[in-house]
């Protein structure tokens, strides 16, 4: 039993947490193939952030148990902290783990060869707390590397369950993440991306995020460094200060949830719409022409027509590069799941369309300032018919004719059109 396949659901720090687990089981001697369905190992990092995150994962527990019923299937992730029973009933499952003991997989599969595992699915469990006990060089199956600083949230969204899968906040030690950074520069990754749940309430023995970046610009020089999601209210002045530094992308996604200050004391967010304005504004008079994406929930119990309307003011009034839109989820276990009045489901799903127009005009200006302008492509793996697909520093998937590109290099360009279907096509300079 050698060869592994993974299957990763959710987030930035997921993708990491899945990549390290395939580093660990590779340095180990198993083999890492392509095939979920002959595979002797099936990992399957899971997703909790909405129910059909949780159907999502279900469904793909049972497939590829049924492609593949001889596997040994270990499901991990927020899915197995907060709906363990859930999980337990589905017998295709041969072991589980909570994400403190991601980094326990090979004890797993030892346990599991030597028939220590008596009933199924069996739930694994530690005492020791493995949150950052990963370290990851070498990101297999991504052109950018993955960086892990902090972990857990202490926020509590009414609508949230990460804190109860993810725990309290806790930040990575500098010294570690500077190992690993300067490890990930030396196998020549020309970008790093900065995760966590929350990395804006990073904090280690008083060193925040916008201290962390000042140590890892001093002591790096070549990559170029991206951040993950951030919370507006943890954010710093000092933090406009370092996104000035070239090296820091143009690319900031900042969780809105709403834009009626009802709304977002009701979620238990804690800034106000203006107070989320500002803090754009500042980021965009230290990073001109940044990409600002954020995320926003319709239809929360309460939401009126008059909160609505708020909503799309301010985006009208913010102008994001893009917004990522959800409908409320209902996730038992959350304040939220009990508040009333909910809102009908014909009118929520209006409101997610009104806003999908609204974004689609912002997302298509925001492209089309780059027209006849050079930005810097970082190249991936995929190739779409003629031409080879890469990243702007400012988040833009660009296409450029070509197939001799190489997999992880940055080229510059130029922007020479963008279609109706905002597939962006660019010139190499």
């Amino acid at each position: 039993m050698n060869t592994f396949y993974i299957l990763n659901f959710g987030c930035k720090l997921n993708i990491y947490e899945s990549e390290s687990i395939g580093f660990l089981l590779t340095n180990n001697g198993y083999v890492q193939i392509n095939n979920c369905d002959v595979a002797d190992i099936v990992i399957i990092n899971t997703c909790t952030v909405t129910a059909k995150a949780d159907a999502k994962s279900r469904n793909t527990i049972r497939k590829v148990k049924r492609n593949n019923p001889d596997c040994c299937l270990i499901v991990c992730g927020c899915m197995v902290d907060t709906e363990k029973d859930i999980l337990h009933n589905l017998h295709e499952i041969d072991v589980l783990i909570e994400n403190k003991n991601k980094d326990k997989i090979i004890q797993v599969i030892h346990d599991y060869n030597e028939g220590l595992f008596k009933q199924k699915p069996f739930l694994f469990q530690s005492d020791d707390d493995g949150t950052f006990n990963f370290n990851t060089f070498k990101m297999n199956n991504h052109s950018r590397a993955f960086i892990k600083i902090q972990d857990g949230c202490n926020n509590f969204c009414t609508y949230c369950k990460i804190p109860f899968a993810r725990g309290r906040s806790r930040s990575r030690d500098v010294n570690d993440i500077l190992s690993d950074v300067m490890n990930i520069e030396k196998n020549g990754y020309q970008e790093i991306v900065i995760t966590g749940i929350n990395i804006s309430d990073y904090n280690f023995n008083g060193i925040n995020l916008s201290g962390l970046l000042t140590i890892i610009l001093e002591k790096t020089s070549h990559f170029r460094i991206r951040l993950s999601s951030l919370e507006p209210q943890n954010i710093d002045t000092g933090f406009y200060e370092v996104i000035k530094n070239n090296r820091i992308c143009p690319h900031f996604h900042i969780a809105l949830q709403h834009g009626s200050d009802s709304i977002l004391s009701l979620m238990n967010r804690k800034y106000t719409a203006d107070y989320f304005s500002e803090i754009i504004d500042k980021i965009r008079k230290s990073k001109p022409s940044s990409f600002i994406s954020t995320d926003l929930i319709l239809g929360f119990p309460g939401e009126s027509e008059e909160d609505f309307e708020k909503t799309k003011q301010l985006l009208h009034s913010i102008r994001f590069s893009f917004v990522h839109i959800f409908s409320y989820s209902p996730r038992k276990g959350t304040t939220a799941y009990d508040m009333t009045p909910k809102v009908p489901e014909r009118i929520r799903d209006q409101r997610v369309y009104e806003i999908g127009e609204i974004n689609k005009i912002y997302h298509r200006e925001y492209i089309h300032e780059f027209i006849n302008k050079e930005l810097n492509i970082l190249i991936d793996a995929t190739h779409i018919d003629k031409y080879q697909k890469g990243k702007s520093e400012n988040y833009l998937d660009i296409l450029v004719e070509s197939d001799s590109l190489i997999r992880g290099h940055i080229y510059n360009v130029t922007i020479k059109e963008c279609d109706e279907d905002n597939k962006i096509i660019a010139k190499l300079n």
